[in-house]
């Protein structure tokens, strides 16, 4: 035999006894009580507290230096470190479920996972002491109380005179300074039951955009803007697509209205759900292209596709069940002729690569710099866009690249919000307190009763 092979055989022997030499004294520390079994309240013993005794006895054992009485490192500090898994799989050894809430630490099992019953409430004290006047800071202004006139009152158009204007028209001409509407104006439930009721007397693909939409035209010379149901509403978004990749959802729209409404900022355009007949309602209007891309699916449904950058093809066709098909319709604004707009870049806008970050994504100062530069170092420019952020992450949008603004109004004028597109603003600014009050005081109001406020028309719940 080599000298080498003889070396290597004589290293795997005595690491073989060292490890025969190390389990027999553990047995040992272990049947001399040190350890305490099933029967004495140790490892294996239904005691929580006893079990986190034995646990902080098996460590000391393993490091006796970290883990011996006196030590300040406990099983606790275990949790906050690196070794976070050898904890968890101490625990999962033990059949309970590691909890990293409260203090000192408990197993739960899960029968006293259901023995909770109720889940504690947090009062958020820390956010209500934002409110206090005498906490300085906190980086929270007043709301500044501009005028707040309408197109009609800037184009000096009366209304009471002019008694058979539509409830569109009456919509477009009520957009204000601040808001899309006002609760005041009584006009966007009249609205809402129209887009409801009302019959289609035109269909039309809208140009440009990357996913399919339809123009609608009503009876009462209204129009919307037609976001079809692509999938069922419990099909989540598929982890590897990209944000700007992912079907838009028709019921994000109705949601998001309704949220935005609820919060008081009244600025995304009034949305309502309906279900249509594709056979009697949308294909005798097609006309064109939109005309040649209906057809009947293998199973029997009506379907169509249309023309658009992402999902218009026979693949991802759009079906009724079998012509039935549930839409979004989105009230539209003013044209651009009669209340021109600017398009501002959102400056928290997504990179839209790949590989690439945004600036802000990786910048901690970025804020600072946008503060700094106008429109955002003076107005309500800056609040305007953490009240659309707000939003945005209430409706879990990702795709926020543009905002526009009414040119009538200035540059101070609202931010107009289109629910489809979204991004967060992740670090350090301002918020106002008019808008801190209206979501703090949400918080204890149940989510139901509100929705049904706003989801009802007329009495019909």
């Amino acid at each position: 035999m080599k000298w080498k092979e003889r070396i290597i055989l004589t290293l795997l022997g005595a690491l073989g006894g060292i490890t025969i030499i190390l389990l027999c004294e553990f047995h040992g520390h272990k049947s001399r009580g040190k350890l305490g079994g099933p029967g004495s309240g140790g490892v294996g013993a239904d005691n929580s507290g006893n079990r986190l005794s034995n646990e902080s006895s098996i460590l000391a054992y393993i490091f006796p230096k970290k883990y011996s009485e006196g030590s300040q490192e406990t099983f606790e500090n275990l949790l906050g470190s690196s070794r976070l898994v050898a904890a968890k799989a101490l625990k999962r050894q033990q059949g309970g479920k590691l909890s990293l809430r409260g203090s000192p630490l408990t197993v739960m099992t899960k029968g006293s996972v259901r023995a909770l019953g109720s889940i504690i409430r947090d009062e958020f004290g820390d956010l209500e002491r934002m409110l206090d006047p005498s906490k300085q800071e906190y980086l929270l202004r007043e709301r500044e109380e501009d005028d707040n006139p309408s197109i009609a009152d800037v184009l000096e158009i009366n209304l009471k005179s002019r008694a058979n204007l539509s409830n569109f028209e009456k919509f477009q001409l009520l957009v204000r300074k601040q808001t899309l509407y006002t609760e005041e104006d009584g006009v966007v439930d009249h609205l809402l039951e129209d887009m409801l009721t009302q019959d289609l007397t035109r269909v039309e693909q809208k140009k440009g955009g990357t996913q399919f939409k339809l123009v609608v035209d009503f009876a009462s010379t209204g129009q919307a803007i037609l976001k079809p149901m692509r999938f069922p509403r419990d099909r989540e978004t598929l982890p590897n697509h990209f944000y700007f990749s992912d079907f838009e959802r028709h019921n994000a729209e109705i949601a998001a209205f309704h949220v935005d409404r609820v919060l008081g900022f009244r600025r995304a355009p009034p949305v309502v759900g309906r279900l249509l007949n594709i056979s009697s309602e949308i294909y005798p209007l097609a006309e064109g292209y939109l005309l040649h891309t209906f057809f009947i699916s293998p199973a029997g449904n009506i379907c169509f596709h249309g023309k658009c950058s992402y999902y218009c093809d026979t693949s991802h066709a759009i079906c009724g069940n079998p012509d039935i098909l549930e839409v979004s319709l989105a009230a539209l604004l003013p044209p651009q002729e009669a209340a021109p707009r600017k398009s501002w870049l959102h400056p928290w806008r997504r990179s839209y690569h790949k590989r690439h970050k945004a600036k802000w994504e990786i910048d901690e100062a970025y804020c600072d710099t946008v503060r700094s530069e106008p429109p955002y170092d003076r107005g309500r420019r800056l609040l305007d866009l953490i009240d659309m952020s707000i939003l945005d992450f209430l409706i879990g949008n990702m795709d926020r690249h543009h905002y526009e603004t009414f040119k009538m109004f200035g540059n101070y004028s609202f931010l107009k919000v289109n629910v489809g597109e979204t991004s967060q603003i992740p670090q350090r600014s301002r918020v106002s307190k008019h808008r801190f009050k209206e979501i703090s005081s949400k918080r204890s109001t149940p989510a139901s009763f509100t929705g049904r406020t706003f989801l009802c028309l007329g009495s019909t719940c």
